[in-house]
């Protein structure tokens, strides 16, 4: 028997793990090199009882250290 076995009870209903998710976002620029990012979506076990939403915001920064200016 696995170590996991006692706790298989409290692991969610995925099913054999396999998810399915989709997601849908909006970025904002704030300047050349950051923007900001919200997403939306929704997670579903492909077999098995789970599913959820999803939600995210994300700052990214864009470097140009290695850019080269034509």
């Amino acid at each position: 028997m696995p170590f996991w076995a006692p706790c298989r009870q409290r692991l969610l209903g995925a099913g054999g793990g396999l998810v399915a998710q989709s997601n849908a976002g909006v970025g904002y620029r704030l300047s050349d090199s950051l923007a900001i990012m919200a997403t939306l979506g929704r997670i579903k076990a492909i077999r098995g009882p789970f599913e959820a939403n999803v939600g995210g915001v994300s700052l990214s920064y864009q470097f140009t250290g290695f850019a080269r200016n034509p």
